[in-house]
Protein backbone atom coordinates (compact mmCIF):
# COMPACT_ATOMS: atom_id res chain seq x y z
CA UNK A 1 0.00 0.00 0.00
CA UNK A 2 0.93 3.60 -0.32
CA UNK A 3 -0.29 7.02 0.64
CA UNK A 4 -0.86 10.14 -1.39
CA UNK A 5 -0.06 13.42 0.32
CA UNK A 6 -3.17 15.56 -0.13
CA UNK A 7 -2.49 18.42 2.31
CA UNK A 8 0.48 20.08 3.98
CA UNK A 9 1.93 17.62 6.51
CA UNK A 10 2.61 18.81 10.04
CA UNK A 11 6.20 19.02 11.18
CA UNK A 12 9.26 21.11 11.86
CA UNK A 13 10.52 21.52 8.30
CA UNK A 14 9.83 24.92 6.71
CA UNK A 15 6.32 25.35 5.32
CA UNK A 16 7.48 25.42 1.69
CA UNK A 17 9.35 22.10 2.19
CA UNK A 18 6.29 20.47 3.78
CA UNK A 19 4.04 21.80 1.01
CA UNK A 20 6.35 20.20 -1.59
CA UNK A 21 5.11 16.75 -0.47
CA UNK A 22 1.57 17.48 -1.71
CA UNK A 23 0.68 15.26 -4.66
CA UNK A 24 3.37 12.65 -4.03
CA UNK A 25 2.51 8.98 -3.62
CA UNK A 26 4.77 7.24 -1.11
CA UNK A 27 5.05 3.53 -0.28
CA UNK A 28 4.34 2.62 3.32
CA UNK A 29 7.17 1.19 5.39
CA UNK A 30 4.61 -0.40 7.72
CA UNK A 31 1.02 -0.96 6.59
CA UNK A 32 -1.79 0.92 8.25
CA UNK A 33 -2.28 3.90 10.48
CA UNK A 34 -0.12 4.03 13.63
CA UNK A 35 -0.22 5.85 16.95
CA UNK A 36 3.26 7.33 17.32
CA UNK A 37 5.17 9.49 19.75
CA UNK A 38 7.33 11.81 17.67
CA UNK A 39 10.28 13.93 18.68
CA UNK A 40 10.40 15.97 15.48
CA UNK A 41 12.98 15.88 12.73
CA UNK A 42 15.38 18.26 14.48
CA UNK A 43 15.48 16.41 17.82
CA UNK A 44 18.07 13.89 16.63
CA UNK A 45 20.39 16.72 15.61
CA UNK A 46 20.26 18.66 18.85
CA UNK A 47 21.93 17.23 21.95
CA UNK A 48 20.16 19.85 24.06
CA UNK A 49 16.73 18.83 22.76
CA UNK A 50 17.50 15.14 23.27
CA UNK A 51 18.47 15.92 26.86
CA UNK A 52 15.25 17.91 27.32
CA UNK A 53 13.21 14.89 26.21
CA UNK A 54 15.16 12.55 28.49
CA UNK A 55 14.66 14.84 31.49
CA UNK A 56 10.96 15.25 30.75
CA UNK A 57 11.25 18.99 30.08
CA UNK A 58 10.08 18.45 26.50
CA UNK A 59 7.36 16.00 25.57
CA UNK A 60 7.03 13.90 22.42
CA UNK A 61 4.13 14.80 20.14
CA UNK A 62 1.43 12.11 19.94
CA UNK A 63 -0.12 11.64 16.51
CA UNK A 64 -1.77 9.16 14.21
CA UNK A 65 0.18 8.74 11.03
CA UNK A 66 1.64 6.65 8.27
CA UNK A 67 5.23 5.43 8.41
CA UNK A 68 7.33 5.91 5.27
CA UNK A 69 11.01 5.17 4.68
CA UNK A 70 12.60 8.63 4.63
CA UNK A 71 15.32 7.76 2.12
CA UNK A 72 12.76 6.51 -0.42
CA UNK A 73 10.50 9.50 0.28
CA UNK A 74 13.31 12.00 -0.32
CA UNK A 75 14.28 10.21 -3.55
CA UNK A 76 10.70 10.55 -4.79
CA UNK A 77 10.59 14.17 -3.63
CA UNK A 78 13.73 14.86 -5.68
CA UNK A 79 11.78 14.01 -8.85
CA UNK A 80 8.83 16.16 -7.73
CA UNK A 81 10.55 19.19 -6.16
CA UNK A 82 14.33 19.26 -6.33
CA UNK A 83 14.71 22.28 -4.02
CA UNK A 84 12.75 20.62 -1.21
CA UNK A 85 14.77 17.39 -1.54
CA UNK A 86 18.00 19.40 -1.42
CA UNK A 87 16.76 21.07 1.77
CA UNK A 88 16.47 17.62 3.42
CA UNK A 89 19.89 16.57 2.10
CA UNK A 90 21.50 19.79 3.35
CA UNK A 91 19.83 20.25 6.74
CA UNK A 92 18.96 16.71 7.87
CA UNK A 93 21.10 14.26 5.89
CA UNK A 94 20.58 11.50 8.48
CA UNK A 95 17.15 10.94 6.90
CA UNK A 96 18.90 9.69 3.75
CA UNK A 97 20.12 6.66 5.73
CA UNK A 98 18.41 3.32 5.25
CA UNK A 99 16.33 2.50 8.30
CA UNK A 100 15.19 6.07 8.99
CA UNK A 101 11.49 6.88 8.73
CA UNK A 102 9.12 9.80 8.41
CA UNK A 103 5.63 9.80 9.88
CA UNK A 104 3.06 11.68 7.82
CA UNK A 105 0.05 12.75 9.87
CA UNK A 106 -3.24 11.11 8.88
CA UNK A 107 -5.12 14.30 7.87
CA UNK A 108 -2.45 15.03 5.24
CA UNK A 109 -2.76 11.58 3.65
CA UNK A 110 -5.04 9.44 1.56
CA UNK A 111 -4.57 5.67 1.22
CA UNK A 112 -3.86 4.53 -2.35
CA UNK A 113 -3.76 1.11 -3.94
CA UNK A 114 -0.14 0.05 -4.57
CA UNK A 115 -0.56 0.11 -8.35
CA UNK A 116 -2.14 3.59 -8.58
Amino acid sequence: MQIKIIATPSGEAPLWVRQAWIGLELPLQRPGLHDVQGLGVFAARSALRRLGYRLGLLRPVAMKGYIVNSSIAISLLLEHNESAAIWWKTHLPQYLDIGQNFVFDAPACEIQAANT
